[in-house]
């Protein structure tokens, strides 16, 4: 998708490196004053380029949307890989221990992202707003997956696995969206160690170990 946006440099080094800064500083103005309340001009100055240089790398203020998803996708296309390469190497919750404690670090590397995709995806362009939605499609799908295996192998019970999947992806992406409450209550650390032991609490037969450590 970045591949198609305009550019007047040749130098390919020198455009990633402006579009990462471009994609970062637009995700937080974004999210924190909405897509069309935020000028071009706005960002430039947060980042330190003119509104011109800004041109020099993008077409269009749509096209920071575009950024902005390429830069999400590197993010999470990790975590997917991840937990497909330790799901056969440890058991169903080992897997989910780890991945509900990945999907909340990665959270919290670029909350700007979560929380602009929550209140201003509707203003993406068509192809944005379809990429975003198969990547959180895809990260509930990696914790049916797991939850599955768990169930087959009797360390979990779940009656609704793909109800279970959305609240546990919805648990992670809180700590964007909220961070203005829990951030006031909880560090990194302590939400991660919440959210694994009442994601165990939920799913796991048999009195099953729920210590996060």
């Amino acid at each position: 998708m970045e591949r198609r946006i305009r550019t007047y440099s040749t130098d390919e080094g020198l455009v990633k490196s402006r579009r990462v800064q471009l994609a970062l500083y637009a995700a937080e103005m974004f999210a924190d004053k909405g897509y069309h309340n935020t000028t071009v001009q706005e960002i430039g100055d947060a980042c330190g380029m003119g509104k011109g240089t800004i041109y020099h790398y993008i077409g269009t203020k749509e096209d920071i949307l575009r950024l902005i998803e390429s830069k999400a996708t590197v993010l999470w296309e990790g975590f997917f890989e991840e937990g497909l390469a330790n799901f056969d190497k440890m058991s169903a919750t080992e897997t989910l221990r780890h991945c509900v404690e990945d999907f909340c670090r990665r959270v919290d590397k670029y909350p700007s992202f979560t929380r602009f995709w929550y209140q201003e995806i509707r203003y993406a362009p068509p192809e944005v707003q379809r990429a975003i939605r198969e990547w959180d499609t895809r990260a509930v799908a990696l914790f049916e997956k797991i939850l599955a295996k768990g169930c087959m192998s009797g360390e979990f019970k779940v009656d609704d696995i793909t109800m279970v999947a959305h609240i546990i992806v919805s648990g992670g992406e809180m700590w964007a969206v909220k961070r203005w409450f829990l951030r006031k209550h909880f560090t990194l650390k302590e939400y991660i160690s919440a959210q694994v032991k009442m994601t165990l609490r939920l799913v796991c037969a048999n009195e099953c170990i729920v210590k996060a450590g």
